[in-house]
């Protein structure tokens, strides 16, 4: 198991969640929490996959690691989606920058590697978004394309970029947040 970081409710509150300081509150009451970890967050089932996610994906919670694999596996995830419910092909540069982050996590590749990767899949956001822009017969296809290719940017991307890769493999249409939690779980319970 990996090591957890321990988190405070005023930890948690300073995040300023988007339901609310008394949600939030009544959720750590009936959990009989004042601290926790991922873990405890993740395995809180009264309250919303969504809403657990975007609570532990914050520095105070996982290390950069952890939220950068998870980051590559939401982007994996909403690549595959897209190729399997509409025959879209992944983009070259959306894998390369995928594969680029792993590659750098490890210590074998450098900034510079990332930051081509990275752009190699902005290109890819583009061509994306211009499909999706036509709304034509292919739309959804174009849509999800386009947030899978997003998702794959974010993961070559910055810091909080675990948040917007979940958030963007969420709007391919894949990795609904209940897969994300549960892929959380075992991730930190590996």
């Amino acid at each position: 198991m990996k090591e957890l970081r321990t988190v405070t409710l005023e930890q948690v509150l300073a995040m300023h969640p988007c339901i609310g300081a008394t949600k939030i509150k009544a959720y750590a009451r009936a959990a009989g929490l004042k601290t926790g970890t991922a873990l405890d967050v993740l395995k809180m089932e009264n309250v919303s996959a969504n809403h657990r996610i975007w609570t532990i994906l914050h520095p105070e919670f996982l290390s950069d690691a952890i939220m950068w694999e998870f980051a590559c596996w939401c982007a994996e995830d909403a690549l595959q989606y897209v190729k399997e419910k509409y025959g879209i092909e992944p983009d070259q540069g959306s894998i390369n920058a995928i594969e680029t982050r792993r590659k750098w996590l490890k210590g074998e590749a450098t900034d510079e590697e990332l930051k081509v990767a990275c752009a190699a899949a902005w290109i890819a956001v583009n061509a994306a978004y211009a499909a999706y822009a036509e709304y034509d017969a292919v739309f959804y296809a174009a849509r999800a394309a386009f947030y899978a290719a997003r998702a794959a940017f974010y993961a070559a991307n910055d810091a909080r970029s675990a948040f917007y890769a979940a958030r963007d493999a969420y709007a391919a249409a894949v990795a609904y947040p209940a897969k994300q939690v549960k892929k959380l779980i075992e991730m930190l319970t590996e």
